[in-house]
């Protein structure tokens, strides 16, 4: 998991009041917030693309591909990609933390 996403859900847990919880069962929340955080991402990448490009993202994504190629596709593919993760991470934690 990358730095950044886990730094995120750490803190999307102590705004939540978790951050005293034993440590493996934090490990586990975060475990599991992170694969609910990278569908909504994964979401919020396909529904910025054109129908066209789905279809592509959808072919590539049943080879298997590296961590970098599927950026790279999203990078060049989804319209403003930034907005768009930035608007599912706020999504993400207005959801998580009922705000």
């Amino acid at each position: 998991m990358d730095s950044k996403i886990r730094q995120y859900l750490e803190g999307l847990l102590a705004e939540a009041g978790h951050d005293h919880l034993p440590v493996e069962v934090r490990e586990q929340l975060i475990a599991d917030l992170n694969v609910r955080l990278e569908q909504r991402l994964i979401l919020a990448a396909v529904s910025g693309m054109s129908e066209r490009k789905q279809a592509e993202f959808e072919a590539l994504t049943e080879k298997n591909p590296s961590k970098e190629v599927v950026e790279k596709f999203v990078r060049d593919n989804v319209v403003n990609p930034d907005m768009v993760f930035k608007k599912a991470f706020t999504d993400f934690r207005t959801i998580y933390l009922g705000a």
